[in-house]
């Protein structure tokens, strides 16, 4: 049986262990089941837990903040039907304090974004 080493805990592990992608070489996900699943349900890679972004959505003229970019983007697609297309990162930064302190700042100046 043929198998395969995980990227994120690094074991090697039967194929079945992986989610078919037909995208790659190998025909498998490069995460097992188990580390997709702590991924999907977490909603972060946890070396990026304490990293905010601070993002820009040009046509919406939309300040955010976020830790999950990802996870954001697919929201403000789907459930608040904004348009994403050509969002930008303006800040990345392990401060949390900062990260709201720059998005209030720049929601004041008149971009439009989530206020408390």
């Amino acid at each position: 049986m043929k198998h395969q080493k995980c990227s994120s805990c690094h074991k090697e592990k039967t194929l079945d262990s992986f989610h078919v992608d037909r995208s790659r070489k190998s025909g498998r996900q490069r995460y097992c089941k188990e580390c997709k699943k702590f991924f999907d349900k977490e909603g972060y890679h946890p070396k990026y837990k304490t990293k905010y972004m601070i993002y820009y959505l040009p046509k919406e003229r939309y300040i955010g903040m976020t830790y999950n970019l990802k996870r954001r983007m697919t929201a403000h697609k789907q459930r608040h039907h904004r348009d994403i297309t050509g969002y930008r990162v303006i800040l990345t930064t392990k401060h949390e304090k900062l990260a709201h302190v720059v998005e209030t700042l720049l929601h004041l100046i008149g971009f439009n974004g989530f206020r408390y």
